[in-house]
């Protein structure tokens, strides 16, 4: 059998829980990123890998201004917005489902441009603490910084680290 690539039929955003769903033209998702530091020996420059994890971001363009939106721009500090992404795809004629569940900030929220005739689309910018990435059932990444778990693929690579710190 040829693999094929797997192509995406449909994404939907909910926000600030299950019953509000946002049109979306568009979502960037987390990069997951390690920082890295490169060693120079007498023969050869590599890169030494770490778990620490670079600043998450995700952002959303939206097909519409809600009140919805205000509601998760106004939460700061000790609050989180969250955002759920669940997105169905196709491969090999079998249908695949993602869930993908954002904790953050909103960073930047840019309104609408306003050019007659055009679409209202507005863009959300979310500064990630929490990223969940479910694909059928299955948690492949599930990074929570407030509580020091970074698991991918099951493996937690912060746990040596959470032990130390928290004893």
């Amino acid at each position: 059998m040829i693999r094929k690539s797997e192509v995406l039929n449909s994404a939907s955003v909910f926000i600030e829980g299950l019953g509000f769903i946002s049109n979306t033209a568009k979502v960037e998702l987390p990069k997951i990123e390690f920082e890295t530091f490169e060693a120079k020996s007498g023969v050869a420059v590599h890169n030494i890998t770490t778990t620490v994890l670079k600043k998450m971001e995700a952002k959303f363009e939206l097909n519409e201004v809600n009140k919805v939106y205000f509601e998760a721009i106004s939460k700061r500090q000790k609050q989180k917005s969250t955002f759920w992404v669940k997105k169905n795809s196709n491969k090999n004629a079998t249908d695949s489902q993602t869930t993908v569940t954002l904790k953050g900030s909103v960073d930047v929220f840019e309104f609408p441009s306003g050019d007659i005739g055009s679409e209202e689309k507005s863009v959300l910018s979310l500064n990630v603490d929490f990223f969940k990435y479910e694909k059928d059932g299955q948690t492949l990444v599930l990074i929570d910084v407030d509580n020091l778990v970074c698991e991918i693929n099951g493996e937690d690579l912060w746990q040596s680290q959470r032990d130390f710190l928290v004893g």
